[in-house]
């Protein structure tokens, strides 16, 4: 075979992040979360790419109180400036968001799950589930 160029895709599997107590808690990755039988009352999202956004907007449809922590100062952020400005507000409307924030620990609470974020200048933030396996952590590693 020949070709002008050749294109890799290869696929992808979701990436775990290393965050203190993570592994500890019974979170969900995003290929998980599309397999729960019965809707979290709230879940916390780890991660603002297009695949968190879209956990947060199935979830949130649904009835289950969303919250997304992204690193980035906007959701999907390797998008268009403007593209990005627009979904974060219209996901902000939808959900509660914090950009600009990362997230530094996780810890299991009696009835779920507490987050803690912070911003670069230090200022901390706290996110908390209330119910088990309610976290969903985005991002993706490529498979070769």
């Amino acid at each position: 075979m020949t070709a002008e160029n050749v294109v890799v895709a290869t696929g992808s599997r979701p990436a775990v992040p290393p965050i203190d107590g993570l592994e500890e808690c019974d979170y969900l990755t995003s290929n998980e979360a599309l397999y729960l039988t019965d809707p979290p009352e709230s879940l916390v999202v780890l991660g603002g790419g297009y695949i968190a956004v879209e956990l947060g907007y199935v979830f949130g449809s649904i009835g289950t109180d969303v919250t997304i922590i992204e690193k980035n100062d906007s959701l999907v952020s390797r998008e268009d400036g403007a593209v990005a400005a627009t979904l974060t507000e219209i996901a902000s409307d939808r959900h509660e968001v914090h950009t600009g924030h990362r997230v530094t620990a996780v810890e299991a609470l009696g009835d779920g799950y507490r987050v803690h974020a912070e911003t670069e200048a230090g200022e901390r933030s706290l996110s908390t589930a209330r119910t088990s396996s309610s976290h969903s952590v985005d991002g993706r590693t490529p498979t070769y």
